[in-house]
């Protein structure tokens, strides 16, 4: 932990995000960080347990308010409420962590319409320039089973859904994409995904759509 944020600080950061940081070794994070005056954190471990437990509340409250006569049916929407706090495959001891050197404000993280809700930690930056938001995540890889494919997919098109819309504060995305590029020697990048050994690739307007389509077309892409 010492060695990984004195490497990260020794460029005197403002803010920093890490992924994979697990419930034992956040407070050894926060210990170091403050030392570096990185005295303001977020962490996801805590807001989705808070979040979650808030949200669980509210609706059996709601479920106690409808006078659920039926103990099968009320029975059956606790069940279905405890697979939404506890999704199959999430690992509940390692999340995302923000620390900044000014204020900051976390965001929900139940705002993201993603399956493993720990993989994502925003909040509100109040620096001396004005506010802006931070988004750190963690996206899944696909390896394993069909199961990770489809939370990779699901993950990725949900920070998508909750960020590509207009905004009132500027926003940083920034974390672990695992989407990786493959860079030619004239610049231009592509999905790595996305080529293949069949792929004629040419000099288009629009590189990425470009060689994305081509490899449809060809076979080429593969779930990574």
């Amino acid at each position: 932990m010492e060695k990984k944020v004195e490497a990260v600080c020794q460029h005197s950061p403002d803010i920093v995000a890490f992924q994979e940081v697990t419930d034992r070794a956040l407070p050894l994070f926060r210990e170091e960080l403050e030392k570096f005056g990185l005295l303001y954190a977020v962490d996801s471990l805590a807001l989705v347990d808070i979040a979650r437990v808030a949200y669980m509340a509210e609706r059996l409250n709601d479920l106690r308010a409808r006078g659920a006569n039926d103990p099968f049916q009320f029975a059956y929407s606790v069940s279905r409420l405890s697979e939404q706090y506890s999704p199959p495959g999430e690992a509940k001891n390692c999340g995302c962590l923000i620390a900044s050197r000014y204020p900051i404000t976390p965001l929900n993280p139940l705002d993201f319409d993603i399956p493993w809700k720990q993989r994502v930690v925003s909040a509100v930056v109040s620096a001396p320039a004005g506010e802006f938001e931070v988004h750190n995540v963690h996206v899944p890889t696909a390896i394993g089973n069909r199961r990770n494919e489809i939370v990779k997919a699901e993950t990725l098109a949900g920070i998508y859904r909750h960020l590509a819309v207009q905004s009132a504060r500027p926003r940083i995305l920034c974390g672990d994409l695992h989407i990786p590029e493959a860079e030619l020697p004239d610049g231009r990048s592509f999905p790595s995904t996305a080529i293949s050994s069949r792929t004629k690739i040419t000099t288009p307007r629009s590189p990425r759509a470009t060689s994305t389509s081509a490899a449809r077309e060809s076979g080429g892409i593969t779930p990574r």
